[in-house]
């Protein structure tokens, strides 16, 4: 159905904005706990080996329908990150809807990666693949600017520094929306998208590295005519920022395309 595609390609624009910093802020209310948090961010981008997990969950409101619930899962190991040709990684991605599960796994190795997912095995070298596959990439927090915050705030527990980002609405707003004209164009315009209460919450532990991220809000949105809503939350959690080692499958039934 148009609306099920509809509705899969919004998740995959949240996903891919689902690891946002800020940077450089020109706020002195801000200035503190961005300079930390921008030290924090290239320590954490910096690391070439890294390990742990995302979860993100989502509620869909739809009018004259039921409260759907979705959860997705990755696991994550990352080895050599800043050399493609030594790259080592392990993606393992599982989808939970009320139809059931779905999971995939992407793995690199040898300047190959190795994707396998509904039933099919298939490798591409690393220079054909790191443009779409490159998960080690989208994992790495990326910056916005100073003028995208609207509050930055600092505390700390035990050692650790938190930090909480508010963003303005239109600066997630464009992202949704770049990030949807990239896959498919034409899909909704700034008018057709409301977000609420974009939070983002970092802890910061005393080695200098990001260990946890949480992100909430809430998008609200109409489809043909139809009132349709989808709370969010991702939590980032870095296990380890050492080199880590990846139990890999047996690649000899994957087809190179």
């Amino acid at each position: 159905m148009k609306k099920t595609r509809i509705v899969k390609l919004l998740l995959v624009a949240i996903v891919m904005i689902t690891t946002l910093v800020g940077c450089n802020s020109g706020d002195s209310e801000k200035d503190g706990a961005m300079e930390v948090l921008k030290a924090a961010m290239d320590k954490t981008n910096a690391a070439t080996s890294s390990s742990g997990s995302i979860t993100m969950d989502y509620e869909f409101d739809m009018k004259d329908s039921e409260t759907e619930n979705m959860s997705m899962i990755i696991d994550f190991i990352v080895n050599n990150a800043n050399d493609a040709a030594i790259l080592e990684m392990m993606t393992a991605i599982v989808l939970e809807t009320s139809e059931g599960d779905q999971s995939m796994s992407i793995y690199a190795k040898d300047g190959y990666y190795y994707m396998d997912t509904f039933g099919m095995k298939i490798k591409v070298s690393a220079s054909e693949g790191e443009e779409y596959l490159d998960v080690s990439n989208q994992i790495s927090l990326q910056d916005i600017s100073d003028n995208q915050v609207i509050t930055a705030k600092m505390k700390e527990s035990g050692g650790d520094k938190i930090i909480t980002l508010e963003l303005k609405e239109d600066t997630v707003k464009e992202m949704i929306l770049d990030t949807l004209e990239q896959l498919y164009s034409g899909v909704f315009t700034e008018d057709d998208l409301v977000v609420e209460n974009y939070n983002i919450e970092y802890t910061i532990a005393e080695d200098g590295y990001i260990y946890d991220q949480i992100i909430e809000f809430k998008i609200a949105f109409s489809m043909d005519g139809e009132e349709m809503s989808m709370n969010v939350k991702t939590c980032v959690v870095y296990e380890s920022f050492e080199e880590t080692e990846i139990t890999f499958p047996d690649f000899s039934e994957y087809v190179e395309y």
